[in-house]
């Protein structure tokens, strides 16, 4: 029966039958129980009672009688047994310690060691056992997670399928013990003797196991006893002790040698992927054919290593600890790392107390390298990159250390080259890249900074009096307030650079590139800046006295409140949009020179064409032109004005067509039948304007099909080639057809765009009622379309205009017509 939960009070229980009922949460004291039954912790306990799962935690069970009773998964930890019957008990996954009192019977094969019930399936997780005499005891099945047996006696122990992770069995003698499948993971069995013990398919992931003693019975495959260790894939092998010891191809992924001695070991062909032989010794050890894939060496040592034929691309080599290593062209390394002399050589290498003299590291990342006391002499450490590497007694005479990159460089090397300086753990010299570098007040007179580079760097107020800056780079550098006197700044990079209130007397910038730099302020006393590119420098209130600019590039400079520049020598100085020294522009000056008298002289202005009075089409191009003897013209403004080719009412009002442009031509998109009329003016360098030039006038013309057509005519189109307007034109030949214009106009002018050709006829013009020309269209070459511009009239004639087919035979094809009103 089930009775959990249920209300026991008043209730006579006397000879009733219990067995295997279930119980647990009661309430209430019954008045009268069956013989040998009790109620406990609010469960009804006697023989064969069924417990599973109860908690007991703290019970007292003095003289209970559990005979037969089923107690699997129940916890009893801190009960009180004495006297207590368990005969033929289930007590599978029981869970106990800190047991009190003495049971007058245990189920075959338990025992209360400790505190703790002990026995098959038995629930020790955790279990404090250290030193227990439990040689001989079944504990096939048990649950034991986190269990400590440290020094307990475990000789013929049965661990079959038990559960061993992460136990705590250093220094237990687990002589016979029979570990078949059992899980040991995490395990550590350090100092125990694994006499005759069975390891047979036992899990020993990560297993701790060294300076065992004994050799057992059977290991799962692969896991061997090598140096009194139990080797194998993931074991951890931390400090332990392989001087000589024969590993050869063995199976060793992910096993754990950290801080190991393996010096004189043989690893010949052995799989050491992902194996983790940080901060071990490997001196002289036989690494043949070995699989290195992802292992990590981080602090190891390596000397005397043959490394040929291997693989190290994908190892970690953070501070190895490389020397007198052999190698192949095979042997490969990670990326950034190099063969180099005797070592291997990359960023956070330690090279303590290396030879590496004479040695090439020419380019190399050697970041965060370890240098104490290597001997670096003659080596080449040419655009090498040292930054936040310790060089501490380290030996650097005459190394090259051209274009080397450092910074955070950690303690002080025993000697560096000729002209070098360590500034705030910053290599200085020729060639050297400090970016950023902060030498504010810097005391670095006479120094060879010859092509370093030194961008962004700040160096306000720096004493750099007699400095070699041959070709530095100071781009967007600060040296506002620095001492340059007598500097050889000779192809210096200055582009950006702040470098107000600076004193440069007798500096030499000869070729330096100035742009966008800002002097302002500066004594620029007897510079040589030759040739030098200040586009756009700042060089307001500069001291320009005796200094020379010859052939350099001032182009939109700045040189407002300048003193000095008349001594100064300009000559062959381009100046374009320079702000001169009192405020007008390097253009308004004859010549364009700063130098020289302001322009007083405006320019011309001219339109060239149309210089017709008729078009053949709607668009057409326009062209102007302008002229100064001392300044260069440097924009236009050229307006259009407009009226109906048919009136004489006066001309739009002018608009600007082109306003302020470099250009001397454009197509204009007119509109048919119309009269445009342009002009011009020109602005000088100097700003000064010309007046607007003279108008020129033009027509565009009245297609075809405007006309209006007497009987005999037909519409034609193409060739594409003779680019009729609009692609099409009209024909006839029959004497006297005519073309009219749609509406009356005041005519001074007419002109034709037609066929000619040398069967083509001819065609008489009229204005109203009077006749104002003829004209053939016969031509001696084959057809052609062509503009024919009739003589003015004396006066204006005022009407439509008629075209008429002459009677001399041939046809006639008109495009178009077009007149001028005056």
């Amino acid at each position: 029966a089930t009775l959990t939960g249920a209300t026991l009070a008043g209730a006579d229980l006397t000879s009733a039958t219990l067995a295997g009922v279930i119980s647990g949460s009661l309430t209430g004291t019954p008045t009268a129980l069956p013989t040998d039954w009790v109620l406990v912790n609010n469960y009804l306990a006697g023989p064969a009672a069924n417990l599973t799962a109860a908690t007991l935690s703290g019970a007292d069970l003095t003289n209970v009688n559990l005979s037969a009773a089923n107690l699997t998964g129940a916890t009893l930890t801190g009960a009180t047994l004495t006297n207590t019957d368990l005969s033929s008990a289930t007590l599978r996954r029981v869970v106990s310690g800190s047991l009190t009192g003495t049971p007058t019977a245990l189920p075959t094969n338990w025992s209360l060691v400790q505190g703790y019930l002990v026995g098959p399936e038995a629930d020790l997780s955790g279990a404090q056992l250290a030193g227990a005499a439990l040689s001989g005891q079944d504990l096939a099945g048990a649950t034991a997670p986190g269990i400590v047996l440290t020094g307990a006696g475990l000789v013929g122990t049965d661990f079959t399928g038990a559960t061993l992770t992460d136990a705590l069995v250093g220094g237990a003698d687990l002589s016979a013990a029979n570990l078949t499948s059992a899980d040991l993971t995490g395990a550590l069995l350090t100092g125990s003797t694994v006499a005759g013990a069975d390891f047979t398919s036992a899990t020993l992931t990560r297993l701790k196991a060294c300076t065992v003693g004994g050799v057992p019975v059977a290991l799962p495959t692969p896991w061997s006893l090598v140096a009194s260790c139990l080797v194998g894939p993931t074991a951890d092998l931390t400090g332990g002790s392989f001087t000589g010891a024969d590993l050869s191809e063995l199976d060793l992924h992910d096993t754990k040698f950290k801080g190991a001695d393996l010096d004189n070991a043989i690893l010949d062909r052995a799989n050491l992927t992902g194996a983790d032989l940080s901060d071990a010794t490997l001196r002289n050890t036989s690494l043949t054919a070995s699989t290195l894939t992802n292992v990590d060496l981080s602090s190891a040592v390596l000397t005397g290593n043959d490394l040929a034929g291997l693989d190290l691309s994908t190892a970690t080599l953070d501070r190895i600890r490389p020397s007198a290593l052999t190698y192949s062209s095979s042997t490969a390394l990670p990326t950034g790392w190099r063969k180099v002399g005797a070592f291997i050589i990359g960023p956070r290498v330690d090279l303590t107390d290396a030879d590496l003299a004479g040695l090439s590291l020419h380019g190399m990342n050697l970041t965060d390298v370890i240098l104490a006391g290597a001997t670096l002499q003659e080596a080449d450490l040419a655009d090498t990159v040292l930054t936040d590497s310790t060089i501490t007694d380290a030996d650097f005479r005459r190394a090259d250390l051209t274009g080397v990159t450092s910074g955070g460089l950690v303690g002080t090397p025993l000697h560096i080259p000729v002209g070098w300086r360590l500034i705030d753990g910053t290599l200085l010299g020729q060639g050297a890249k400090a970016p950023g570098i902060d030498l504010t007040g810097r005391n670095l007179a006479g120094i060879n900074l010859t092509n370093a580079v030194l961008t962004g760097a700040d160096l306000t107020d720096a004493n750099l009096a007699g400095a070699y800056l041959i070709a530095t780079n100071f781009n967007a550098a600060t040296l506002n307030g620095a001492d340059l006197t007598g500097a050889n700044m000779d192809g210096v990079d200055l582009t950006n650079a702040k470098v107000r209130f600076a004193v440069l007397l007798q500096a030499k910038l000869t070729g330096a590139t100035l742009k966008n730099t800002d002097l302002h302020n500066s004594n620029l006393t007897y510079v040589n800046a030759k040739g030098s590119d200040a586009t756009a420098a700042d060089l307001t209130n500069v001291d320009l006295t005796y200094s020379s600019f010859y052939g350099a590039d001032l182009t939109t400079a700045n040189l407002l409140s300048a003193r000095g520049i008349t001594t100064a020598n300009v000559d062959s100085v381009t100046w374009r949009q320079t702000i001169c020294p009192d405020g007008t522009i390097s253009e308004a000056h004859l010549g364009g020179s700063c130098i020289n008298a302001l322009d007083t002289t405006a320019p011309r202005a001219a339109i060239t064409a149309p210089s017709g009075s008729f078009q053949s089409a709607a668009s057409f191009a326009v062209r102007w032109r302008g002229t100064d003897a001392e300044s260069p013209v440097v924009s236009y403004q050229v307006q259009s004005a407009q009226r109906p080719a048919r009136s004489t009412q006066p001309l739009s009002p002018w608009t600007d067509w082109r306003a302020f442009t470099t250009a001397t031509s454009g197509t204009f998109a007119g509109v048919p039948d119309t009269a445009y009329c342009f002009r011009v003016r020109a602005t000088n360098a100097a700003g000064l304007e010309s007046s607007w030039s003279s108008v020129a006038c033009t027509t565009t013309p009245l297609d075809d099909r405007a006309l209006t057509r007497s009987s005999g005519w037909r519409f034609l189109t193409g060739p594409a080639s003779l680019k009729f307007f609009n692609n099409t034109t009209t024909a006839s030949a029959r004497s006297g057809a005519a073309l009219t214009s749609p509406t009356s106009r005041t005519v001074k002018q007419v002109a034709l765009v037609a066929y000619k050709c040398r069967t083509c006829g001819s065609v008489t013009i009229f204005v109203g009622s009077t006749k104002v020309a003829s004209t053939s269209l016969r031509a001696n070459t084959s057809g052609s379309r062509s503009l024919i511009t009739l003589p003015a009239l004396r006066t204006a004639k005022s009407g439509k205009i008629r075209l008429i087919v002459g009677s001399g035979g041939g046809q006639v094809r008109i495009d178009a017509v077009l007149s001028r009103s005056s």
